[in-house]
């Protein structure tokens, strides 16, 4: 039996991809990891709540595939250590759970994540790239998006200004420039699919935001 679980899908890429996933037959079992009681009223997704700081996977959890979709905002978590702990120890110690078997983790970061970065947003990413990948996994795959454009939930005045001024700039923004375009959030959950579908891959990856738009398969 194929095995994905999703951490995330209340997120802007998370509900994208849970909503993908749950369409296509590749999977016989979906389990959706939300931190409160939510419905995601799929067909074929199990809504479990867990707590992300210390996870367990329950009898029956061998996953095939890992979807790490977790990811807040500095006002949103209201505390340089509240978001790390959802952008960096959470992924972490969901990724741990996936160190002995046979799953794929898939994570979401940032352009510009670099662990020696000036800037504690693209410090903590690059922290977490770096911890992941000494992990060992069995297959990991980094998935580093541009700004994401889509319709959140909650409403963010900076990043709809942002979004605007990306959706002009963008057509500009071409060669080594392109991979700073911003990108649907859409785009980056098909580009996640695909790669899950592909049986073949290196043991670590790093799939830029110029890349997902390529795969993009909308």
């Amino acid at each position: 039996m194929k095995q994905a679980i999703l951490a995330g899908a209340t997120g802007l890429v998370g509900r994208h991809l849970l909503s993908m996933i749950s369409k296509e037959a590749i999977f016989d079992s979906i389990i959706s990891l939300v931190r409160r009681p939510v419905e995601s009223g799929l067909a074929g997704v199990e809504d479990r709540v867990v707590d992300f700081s210390r996870p367990s996977f329950e009898a029956g959890w061998v996953p095939d595939h890992f979807f790490c979709c977790l990811g807040t905002t500095m006002k949103r978590a209201g505390s340089e250590a509240a978001f790390r702990q959802v952008d960096y120890e959470f992924p972490m110690a969901l990724a741990r759970l996936c160190q002995n078997g046979k799953t794929h983790f898939h994570v979401i970061t940032a352009m510009g994540s670099d662990a020696k970065s000036a800037f504690f947003y693209n410090r903590v990413k690059g922290d977490l790239e770096r911890d992941l990948t000494e992990l060992g996994l069995p297959r990991l795959t980094i998935y580093r998006p541009s700004l994401i454009l889509g319709e959140r939930p909650e409403r963010r005045s900076g990043e709809s200004l942002a979004g605007i001024a990306a959706k002009i700039l963008s057509p500009a923004m071409l060669g080594p420039m392109r991979k700073y375009r911003a990108i649907d959030a859409r785009c980056v959950a098909s580009s996640m699919l695909s790669v899950a579908k592909s049986a073949q891959g290196e043991a670590v990856r790093i799939i830029l935001s110029d890349e997902m738009q390529d795969m993009c398969n909308l």
